[in-house]
């Protein structure tokens, strides 16, 4: 029933429940801003630049007017439910419209609709009739923030069927491996589906509060495909082990539920908590992407605790059924038991190779930069994409992204008046701005805005640095009079989006940190494990970081076709810290509980090690393989955010999986040997919460 409610809302809300739209939950500068906007204009309404250009004709041709005669018409024929309104050059006589060279012109397109709406509703069909009315010998290209979004929204589409085309059949092909039966790979596939449909029908629901971002549903689906079989994949590994030994399938399923099962508790648990801290960022794209992957994890969990533990008791043997053989080489490599031999047997010297292969990577992370992709790191082959090209090379990118000051106060003051007749002069003479500078005043509304537009890119370090002068200037020109100043417009946003999410960073890292080692120390009643645990997550983020950096900002992925770039996306260290710190543990998780398990039966620390690593090591592997999978299919996509998380967490999860798994964890579990279970009488009341077999 459940899942039948889930189909239901995600063909029926989730579409309006996502927004392309990046929106702060809190109130920032550039946000009151925009709610004054509101109040003076109405509904803030998409604005498209159309650069017309020719290499045969100049502006003042009357070729050229026609041209452009017949592309406004065309827009305007839409009607007022698509197209409110359209200014030329030849309408309004402004230079600005006109290039150095005389070869272009810029017509000016206001939408009747807010640029997320007009993305959706408006953009293709504007698109089809310029096209229709455009000429031989011109060129016609569109930019603005509407159009972008149409164009992002049908790329993230793209790379959500290109993750399922890819991450799908690599992950049944690795639970082929590990199980060697067509039905026990598809209960794992089975649940990944669960869980997808499931969440996504949570996102559809609590999305309408948040806005979450679009590309959520690739977030949930990449999750939901992760953990939904990665769970699955330890819990009927579990029960046919037991099986195997002897034990009946009742009671297989019983020693699965007080193993397996709670240990994926206390790793799933991890996660969703280290997602709840990225949530606290008052910002929808934060919060609308951890409230995806939260919802997958969550609900991959639900069902492991009950729907997977019910399928078993039903299906029993038949999970084993349609099997196909494998070579015994592949469950050697898989389990890796000799490896396990060679790490325990000279632990020191293990420790000291792992260190050698993260540290020089985590050092790397100190030159992480971070900000907010431009249009440049787009496919070149974006209608979007070319149109701001356009306006860069022969106008002002900030023609259809303009920065506005909001003057709201007592506006017949002196000193009011004053201080707005300086910022004009100042803007005048300011290398970052372009003219015009246009004065609205709104009497009854005690408001004033001053409109002016941004050379380059508004997403750039450049124009945040412009935005950062302009509210200093702002403040000491109006500093004393009886009104309120702010700045708006896309630079401003971005600039008041990077330094929220700077600014909540230490609270995040603090909770999940301290999250982690308190669950932790309550699921294996030690005090150092959670220690050495947070420590070795630590480095497999730091691990991950470098390794970003490397590939984009350091330029090394371009040998295999990655595009560079200046900076990291800023909201990917917070989130990747988070997703990376959850998803490593479930690994540790899974190996300290077994050892934990042998350990509290033969009270052999070393031998517990060993036993530890041969019980988890397919299954683990295997686990690994369909996680970097799945997470390297995201990062093939073409949107540079998803693709640098992607290529981040398919590389942590390989770090974890082998590297830290396999040598640095044993090696330190046998160096500390029975000192790694230690707790001191003062934690003893602890609840107990066994993941052995005496749950």
């Amino acid at each position: 029933m459940l899942m039948a409610v889930s189909v239901v809302l995600v063909l029926l809300v989730l579409p309006r429940s996502l927004s392309p739209v990046v929106r702060f939950l809190a109130p920032v500068e550039s946000e009151r801003a925009d709610d004054t906007l509101e109040e003076v204009r109405g509904p803030l309404k998409a604005q498209e630049a159309v650069v017309v250009s020719s290499p045969i004709y100049s502006v003042d041709e009357e070729a050229f007017r026609e041209q452009v005669g017949a592309l406004q018409r065309a827009a305007l024929s839409l009607g007022p439910q698509v197209v409110e309104s359209v200014f030329t050059y030849y309408d309004t006589g402004l230079e600005a419209l006109r290039s150095a060279d005389g070869r272009a012109t810029v017509m000016v397109v206001v939408l009747a609709h807010r640029p997320e709406e007009a993305a959706r509703s408006s953009i293709g069909v504007l698109r089809r009739a310029l096209a229709e009315a455009s000429k031989e010998g011109f060129q016609v290209l569109m930019a603005g923030e509407a159009s972008l979004v149409h164009d992002l929204e049908s790329l993230a589409q793209r790379d959500l069927r290109r993750a399922e085309l890819v991450g799908v059949p690599m992950a049944t092909a690795v639970l082929l491996l590990v199980f060697g039966s067509l039905a026990a790979a598809a209960l794992p596939l089975a649940m990944a589906g669960v869980a997808i449909v499931m969440a996504l029908g949570i996102v559809a629901v609590v999305g309408r509060a948040v806005d979450a971002p679009v590309f959520t549903i690739n977030m949930v689906v990449t999750m939901g495909l992760a953990v939904g079989i990665d769970y699955a994949l330890f819990v009927l590994s579990r029960y046919r082990e037991e099986r195997r030994s002897g034990v009946t399938a009742g009671r297989a399923v019983g020693v699965v539920c007080a193993t397996a099962v709670r240990a994926i508790f206390f790793s799933g648990l991890v996660v969703v908590l280290s997602l709840m801290g990225v949530m606290l960022v008052p910002f929808n794209v934060f919060v609308g992407l951890a409230l995806g992957a939260a919802s997958a994890v969550s609900v991959a969990i639900l069902a492991c605790l009950s729907l997977l533990p019910a399928l078993l008791s039903v299906l029993k043997d038949r999970t084993s059924a349609l099997s196909i053989p494998m070579p015994r080489v592949v469950e050697t490599v898989l389990r890796g038991m000799w490896w396990s031999r060679v790490v325990l047997r000279r632990p020191a010297f293990s420790a000291a190779v792992g260190l050698a292969l993260l540290l020089p990577m985590a050092a790397m992370a100190l030159e992480m930069e971070t900000g907010v992709s431009g249009y440049k790191t787009l496919p070149d082959e974006l209608p979007s994409k070319r149109g701001f090209l356009a306006l860069e090379e022969r106008f002002s990118y900030g023609l259809a992204s303009p920065v506005e000051v909001v003057v709201k106060g007592d506006l017949a003051a002196p000193a009011a008046q004053k201080g707005i007749e300086a910022l004009q002069e100042s803007l005048a003479s300011h290398p970052d701005f372009a003219p015009p500078i246009l004065v609205q005043p709104f009497p009854e509304m005690g408001v004033t805005v001053i409109t002016v537009s941004m050379r380059g890119d508004p997403m750039g370090d450049e124009a945040q640095a412009a935005i950062r002068h302009l509210r200093r200037l702002v403040r000491q020109t109006f500093q004393g009079s009886p009104v309120e100043a702010m700045v708006t417009g896309e630079a401003a946003r971005m600039l008041d989006y990077v330094e929220m999410t700077r600014s909540y960073a230490p609270l995040t890292y603090g909770l999940v940190l301290g999250f982690s080692a308190v669950l932790l120390t309550v699921a294996f009643r030690s005090l150092v494990l959670p220690f050495v645990a947070v420590a070795l997550n630590l480095l497999s983020v730091g691990a991950a970081y470098g390794f970003i950096v490397l590939v984009f900002q350091k330029g090394w992925g371009q040998m295999v076709g990655l595009p560079g770039t200046e900076a990291v996306e800023v909201w990917l260290p917070l989130f990747l810290f988070a997703l990376v710190f959850g998803l490593s543990m479930d690994y540790q998780v899974f190996l300290l509980s077994r050892v934990r398990e042998h350990y509290g039966q033969t009270g052999d620390a070393v031998g517990a090690v060993a036993r530890g690593l041969d019980s988890t090591g397919s299954v683990i592997t295997g686990a690994a393989l369909i996680m970097v999978a799945v997470f390297a299919a995201m990062g093939a996509g073409e949107l540079t955010d998803l693709r640098q998380a992607g290529l981040g967490l398919a590389f942590a999860i390989f770090v974890d999986a082998t590297v830290v798994r396999l040598v640095l964890l044993p090696s330190l579990l046998r160096l500390m040997g029975q000192r790694a279970w230690y707790l001191p009488p003062f934690l003893r009341w602890l609840p107990r919460f066994p993941l052995g077999h005496e749950g």
